[in-house]
């Protein structure tokens, strides 16, 4: 018998564990025979996007420096994926799409089946990036011997799991990263909110993150062909008939997660009237509630405002966000342009040059050390140009 051993070399590895919430209360509700059945659909939806999501490599299979595991047991399903040639970052943006896409087509199942809040079923997800050893065993192949990578095992998989159990605590989407993967998506339009948990033995108080909404591309994810394409255009007109349903208005993430549907199909669209639709649903969702606070969706309202040429407008609301996320550099990035915009227009009065130079003062004081360095020439330029006129 040909015997497996453990690979010298550690190795960084994406993992996350997603699991139906409170599936014990969800069955003694709605009764054995249904939750079954949910569970099969669960079960069916997170293999089928997963590997739409993370087995789009063909040198996967080769499962030689490479290795993608997913897998659905129960009530919960995992993603082990150990790929050299994508970058970690990357990986990281792809797991959280994959978290809040697969809980948005949740929705559209529990619609189906009249299963609407408050006893809505829904999913949690842990997301950790760390390192992991690979168990492989010698294979022979058309007269060559290679170690192929059988499974990997390792401490960082206990912690994700722990993560995603501790996503319990959440109060926005329940997608929860460890501290290191949060990391990665430093710059990243998501949204997160620090929390302090207690990882079951791991650590009684450690750092974790919640996404708290996000402004995500290419969503949702297409298929090249065949029937999984089909589903995702039944997703996106699904989206657009039921956007301005309550279980998708009650939650950030669910509104932000519709906004970039809305986009994406927005800017992959060529028909007039189909690209229309997604504008006014777009900027309806932006604007529908009175005192949002979501950075994500007053970053939308900033740029419904740019475009119309209400630029003051603008960088109120993106003021507003970094005061909140001080990080959200997609924010940053479109306040300082608005500045620009503003003291380049012949339309601005003395009042919109007070405005600039004080906002591009705070942004210089408060957020010096964050300050890319072109926003900060383009910062100093604005209160050149500023004083310039002042002195005229």
């Amino acid at each position: 018998m040909t015997k497996c051993s453990v690979s010298p070399i550690p190795q960084n590895a994406l993992l996350v564990f997603v699991d139906i919430v409170d599936s014990s209360v969800h069955s003694s509700i709605v009764g054995t025979t249904h939750f079954a059945g949910k569970v099969l659909r669960f079960q069916e939806l997170f293999e089928d996007l997963g590997s739409l999501y993370f087995k789009d490599r063909p040198y996967l299979k080769e499962r030689v420096d490479s290795f993608c595991e997913i897998m659905s047991r129960g009530d919960e399903g995992l993603v082990f994926l150990v790929d050299p040639k994508q970058k970690a970052p990357d990986l990281a943006y792809k797991a959280v799409k994959f978290a809040l896409e697969l809980k948005a087509r949740f929705k559209m199942i529990n619609r189906a089946e009249a299963d609407l809040p408050p006893h809505e079923m829904k999913v949690a997800a842990g997301i950790r990036y760390g390192q992991v050893s690979f168990v492989t065993k010698p294979t022979k192949k058309e007269g060559l011997e290679r170690n192929l990578i059988e499974k990997i095992i390792g401490y960082s998989i206990n912690y994700a799991k722990r993560v995603e159990t501790s996503s319990r605590i959440g109060k926005f989407s329940q997608v929860f990263l460890s501290s290191d993967a949060a990391k990665l998506l430093a710059g990243s339009p998501i949204v997160m909110q620090r929390h302090r948990a207690s990882l079951r033995g791991i650590q009684s108080d450690e750092e974790v993150y919640e996404v708290r909404s996000a402004f995500l591309e290419d969503i949702p994810m297409l298929a090249d062909k065949g029937t999984k394409e089909n589903k995702a255009s039944r997703f996106l007109a699904y989206l657009l008939e039921n956007y301005n349903k309550p279980e998708w208005l009650g939650e950030p993430w669910a509104r932000s997660f519709l906004l970039s549907a809305f986009d994406s199909a927005y800017c992959g669209s060529s028909d007039a009237t189909l690209k229309e639709q997604y504008h006014k649903r777009r900027s309806w969702l932006a604007w529908q509630k009175f005192n949002e606070d979501d950075p994500i969706l007053l970053y939308y309202r900033a740029v419904d405002c740019e475009q119309e040429g209400k630029y003051s407008r603008a960088v109120s609301y993106l003021r507003k966000i970094l005061e909140d996320v001080p990080h959200f550099i997609f924010a940053r990035t479109k306040l300082v342009e608005a500045c620009y915009e503003i003291i380049e227009s012949e339309e601005s009065v003395s009042a919109d040059f007070v405005f600039v130079r004080d906002t591009a003062e705070e942004l210089l004081e408060k957020y010096q050390h964050m300050l890319l360095q072109r926003e900060k020439d383009t910062l100093g330029r604005i209160l050149q140009q500023i004083g310039s006129s002042c002195n005229t």
